[in-house]
C-alpha cells in the first residue's frame, strides 16, 4: 500500500488530466512537525495555484500562530474558518486573517433552530 500523498492522488489525477485537485492533509498543528514536513512536500511536489488555511473557530486566538506556522511552510492565499456558530471564540479566529495577510474566502456559519 502506498501512503505517500502525492503519488496517491495528485500523479493519478494529473494524469487524468482534471481541471482541479484538492489536496488536504490531516492536521496543521505547528508542533507536529512530521505534519508540517508532509504539508512542505505535498506543496513542493504539487505546486498549487491556491494554498487555503482552514481554521475551526474553537481555537479562538491559537489561530493567529497556528496560520503563521502555517504560513512559514508554505505561501497560503486564503483563509477558510469553519464553525463560526459553535463557539465564542470564533472572532478571534479572525486572527488567522492578520498573520497570513490574506483574505478569509469562506466561513461557515449555521444555526440550527427548532
Amino acid at each position: 500500500m502506498e501512503s505517500d500523498p502525492v503519488k496517491i492522488g495528485v500523479e493519478r489525477f494529473k494524469k487524468e488530466n482534471c481541471d482541479l485537485i484538492i489536496v488536504g492533509t490531516s492536521g496543521q498543528h505547528k508542533q507536529e512537525a512530521a505534519l508540517f514536513e508532509e504539508i512542505r512536500q505535498v506543496s513542493e511536489a504539487t505546486k498549487p495555484e491556491l494554498v487555503i488555511f482552514v481554521t475551526d473557530s474553537s481555537v479562538g486566538q491559537v489561530a493567529f500562530d497556528q496560520a503563521q506556522a502555517f504560513k512559514q511552510i508554505v505561501a497560503v492565499g486564503a483563509v477558510i474558518v469553519t464553525k463560526m456558530d459553535g463557539h465564542a471564540k470564533g472572532g478571534g479566529t479572525l486572527s488567522a486573517v492578520a498573520a497570513t495577510k490574506n483574505p478569509v474566502i469562506f466561513y461557515w456559519y449555521r444555526r440550527a433552530y427548532g
